[in-house]
């Protein structure tokens, strides 16, 4: 969450739109009372000081962030809540070039902070035909998910999915549990040297990874594991480029070698790439890094290949 006190934009903020494209002279003028943001274009800073404020329509929200107070629309702005280079959208926008009334509470608001808040959550989910029984958690806190992963394991439940993320700087944690026996061990929260110590002692007594979620808190990548009793040969790579993971990835498919768990995490602006192979000889077709559009095209092109 980042927070604005006063007129002046915060360094977490400022090292935010720097990352979206803007300039510092850009975001200096969005808080500057002497400029005249009525002419805004949507290459220009989306925010606008509180004495040049316009009445705002119903909030929308984008793939980037929505800004929860002090967001200035423009003229190109999606009303249909989609992504564009101003950072964020509005529903129902009112155009900037009219001088509208602002409302006082929204003044007052805008000069006591700003605050840019993250995107709606999205699932992406992928079912197969099954009787199998389950069950699921979603966003729950560290603490409610490990009290309930206890009860379940008393009652015959083991992990079958786990996606950990951070949403204002606290992990959540959405699961899924199946019937099952099967011991396993997890590592939660874990930076990589503690992962890897204990990847290593658990490689010795006949452990390999079930599971394996990456992601960012603090500018730091952390690691939540679980592990199976298993004795199979897995080769790891962590934090790779995309062209080093490709190079490798085709060496190693050469030798028989396919993906077993790939986890890519943004960290400093680049995607970096965590993945586990697996020996097997199945084919497999991967992408990486591609826009919905092309990807459900591609989806559909290979669905009707094998005859789905």
């Amino acid at each position: 969450m980042y927070v604005v006190s006063g007129d002046k934009p915060s360094p977490d903020l400022k090292k935010f739109f720097v990352a979206q494209g803007f300039s510092a002279e850009q975001l200096e003028n969005a808080f500057n009372p002497d400029i005249d943001t009525h002419g805004l274009t949507n290459h220009d800073i989306s925010i606008i000081p509180a004495d040049k404020a316009f009445k705002l329509g119903e909030v929308g929200y984008s793939n980037t962030m929505n800004h929860e107070v002090g967001h200035a629309l423009t003229d190109e702005c999606d009303a249909k809540g989609g992504p564009h280079p101003c950072g964020g959208v509005m529903q129902t926008p009112v155009s900037p070039r009219e001088n509208l009334e602002y409302d006082s509470k929204f003044r007052r608001a805008v000069t006591s902070k700003l605050t840019l808040v993250p995107e709606v959550k999205r699932y992406t989910a992928v079912w197969q035909p099954s009787t199998e029984n389950e069950v699921q958690v979603y966003e729950w806190s560290y603490q409610d998910y490990r009290a309930k992963y206890d009860e379940l394991w008393q009652q015959g439940w083991r992990l079958k999915l786990l996606s950990p993320y951070v949403i204002d700087n606290e992990v959540r944690y959405t699961a899924v549990w199946r019937p099952s026996i099967e011991a396993e061990i997890q590592i939660y929260d874990a930076p990589y040297e503690a992962y890897r110590t204990e990847y290593d002692k658990l490689w010795n007594q006949g452990w390999r990874l079930k599971l394996l979620s990456l992601y960012v808190i603090n500018n730091e990548v952390r690691y939540t594991a679980v592990w199976r009793p298993i004795t199979e040969p897995e080769i790891q790579l962590y934090g790779w480029s995309i062209d080093a993971l490709r190079a490798r990835y085709d060496e190693l498919w050469q030798q028989g070698w396919r993906l077993k768990l790939l986890s890519p995490y943004v960290l400093n602006g680049i995607v970096w790439y965590t993945a586990v192979f697996k020996l097997t000889e199945e084919g497999e077709i991967q992408i990486y890094g591609w826009y919905y559009d092309d990807y459900r095209a591609e989806y559909d092109k290979l669905w009707y290949r094998v005859g789905g």
